[in-house]
């Protein structure tokens, strides 16, 4: 498959201001000096905790935010450095879904209106378009005359897809989709996303923090923490052989039914998230890292490929998958205790 999407050392930094004058007191780097690839036609999900910096990524993906260092590349250009008319071209190609699909939708305009958006936005013909894009996402023509109000959550969603679909775009930016759903809705909805995806030859970058469901529509995984990108690989890889200890706490807080009387390790590594303001040195997960040496805490890892198609940002990635399972068997030895 061919690339997409290439991103090089973006960065992203906003000074934090304080006192009547506002003087600059410190930066908070919400991404730093991130590189990955999107293949087309694929699906790559986005992992991490909330404050990780993923939305930003996002939105600088999405042309909402303008990145402080680096690039990104779609179809071989720099987006970044486009002009206003350049820009509005490739706006088509690009196209997002919120999280919150109440929130994404205009509450006064009827949903026929909405759907018709991008099309009078670019000057095409409105003919037919809505009842057209309701069909695709498999939803009634008549609710064209609904305002966002009276419909279900899970039809709404539907109506943010259709809208991201109308100008037939290349790539589109998934921000925690179903989220907001409940269960059973959420599974119509990916499976939705899926056959869009083969019908139209769609590139999906899947943004969430639920590793279920990421699981479930990734082809390839990247892991994300304090705004770096700490592991990244085939969902298999990722999943059946994690190589930075941050990807198997996030594994191993999953929920799980087979053993609930048991501690779960993740309970004694997770701890507290440090200020992005007062971020650790060397390596960013040192303060919560069961494996942390001196090493760790002095010299930041690179990211680096430790197994064909399988990068991690750790010193020790090629001991992780034994130590920590070795770590996890001594937790599962012992009994529950409360508190």
């Amino acid at each position: 498959m061919t690339t997409l999407l290439s991103i090089e050392g973006l960065r992203k930094e906003y000074p934090v201001r304080s006192g009547l004058l506002r003087r600059t007191v410190g930066t908070v780097k919400a991404v730093d000096g991130i590189s990955l690839e999107i293949k087309r036609g694929s699906t790559f999900g986005l992992l991490g905790e909330s404050g990780c910096g993923k939305s930003t990524l996002c939105y600088m993906i999405l042309g909402l935010d303008t990145p402080s260092a680096g690039s990104i590349l779609f179809c071989g250009k720099d987006i970044t450095r486009l002009g206003y008319r350049e820009r509005k071209a490739w706006r088509k190609d690009i196209q997002p879904v919120f999280q919150d699909p109440y929130g994404a939708l205009p509450p006064r305009m009827r949903v026929g209106r909405v759907l018709e958006e991008p099309f009078r936005i670019h000057g095409l013909d409105t003919t037919n378009r809505a009842a057209t894009l309701l069909e695709r996402v498999n939803l009634p023509p008549g609710l064209v005359d609904r305002y966002p109000h009276e419909v279900s959550g899970g039809q709404r969603q539907r109506v943010v897809i259709a809208r991201a679909l109308a100008l037939d775009p290349s790539l589109v930016v998934l921000d925690e989709p179903v989220s907001a759903l409940d269960v059973s809705v959420q599974a119509r909805v990916l499976d939705l996303l899926e056959s869009l995806q083969a019908d139209l030859e769609l590139t999906y970058l899947f943004v969430s923090h639920d590793l279920g469901v990421v699981r479930y529509v990734s082809d390839e995984i990247g892991v994300m923490y304090l705004g770096e990108l700490v592991e990244r690989g085939s969902a298999e890889a990722v999943y059946g052989n994690a190589l930075h200890p941050y990807t198997w706490t996030l594994l191993w807080a999953m929920p799980s039914l087979r053993q609930p009387h048991l501690r779960r390790r993740s309970d004694q590594v997770r701890g507290e998230q440090p200020s992005p303001l007062n971020v650790p040195s060397g390596c960013k997960f040192s303060t919560r890292c069961p494996l942390a040496t001196d090493k760790c805490r002095e010299e930041r890892p690179p990211l680096r490929e430790v197994m064909p198609g399988h990068w991690a940002a750790c010193h020790y990635a090629e001991e992780v998958p034994r130590r920590m399972r070795d770590l996890k068997s001594e937790t599962e030895g012992a009994e529950y205790e409360p508190g």
